[in-house]
């Protein structure tokens, strides 16, 4: 068997990680994929470090035993976290994702910018030698929010099957933004893949010249670089398959849900 058609493995704390694989389905139309949505941990930004890793190494273990050829950690606190460790545990390519602060200062020469993240990922050292590195220490704004993403969870698998707007998203987000002049936020970094459903909200409460960025665009290129290095690309004639697993109390309908979610929210 040609291991170049085998899945890449994407996993994340739930179904927020469904950004990225809709990114990567679009970037890479010959590629198969295999989706864990492990909803039963959900939130990993309120777990230890230990846990988080300890999570991420059994559902890598879960993947490579599906003969994933790559595999991309759709969670910024999960690569914060653990994502060093996991390439030294594991000889697979391993692509993890972070809040994209660098493009929004380095080319779209952001003046003032907000990052909306779980507390783990903000208080990471990873995420702070970001902001020295690119020197923008001073007028990078932050915004942690722990309840966010179960909001946005709790929404999604609720309403897969049809698109709903959410009011109490809206407030909620409406609550956590009062306290920035959003007239001088140009740019809004999101470090979380489940915010990239936020699209709707967004366009009612910034104003309209306000650019949204996430980490999703940036991984999936990394993801196709690895790929053509390694000389791993499925053959131009593969047909792309989606397989999906889960965790909790979601895992028995996780098809259906996922399925749902990607034809009527992104």
């Amino acid at each position: 068997m040609n291991k170049k058609n085998n899945s890449i493995g994407i996993f994340d704390s739930g179904v927020g990680g469904l950004t990225v694989l809709s990114e990567a389905m679009r970037a890479l139309p010959n590629e198969s994929f295999i989706y864990f949505c492990d909803h039963d941990n959900l939130p990993y930004g309120s777990k230890s470090g230990e846990e988080i890793l300890k999570i991420s190494e059994n559902i890598i273990r879960f993947l490579i035993e599906r003969d994933c050829k790559a595999i991309v950690i759709a969670c910024n606190t999960a690569t914060s976290v653990a994502s060093e460790k996991l390439r030294e545990e594991f000889k697979i390519p391993i692509i993890g994702i972070e809040p994209a602060v660098k493009k929004a200062f380095v080319k779209n020469q952001s003046k003032e910018t907000l990052v909306l993240a779980t507390p783990v990922t903000l208080k990471e050292e990873k995420f702070k030698n970001l902001l020295e590195e690119i020197g923008c220490v001073d007028t990078c704004h932050i915004l942690p929010s722990e309840d966010l993403a179960n909001i946005i969870e709790d929404h999604l698998v609720s309403n897969f099957d049809h698109f709903v707007y959410s009011e109490k998203i809206e407030d909620y987000l409406k609550k956590i933004l009062s306290d920035f002049d959003l007239n001088k936020i140009d740019t809004v970094v999101l470090g979380c893949t489940h915010y990239g459903f936020l699209s709707p909200y967004f366009n009612k409460i910034l104003p309209s010249d306000t650019n949204v960025i996430d980490g999703g665009y940036g991984t999936v290129r990394y993801l196709k670089r690895v790929l053509e290095e390694k000389d791993m690309l499925a053959d131009s004639e593969s047909i792309q398959k989606i397989d999906f697993f889960g965790s909790g109390e979601i895992a028995d309908d996780i098809d259906k849900i996922c399925r749902g979610i990607l034809e009527n929210y992104l």
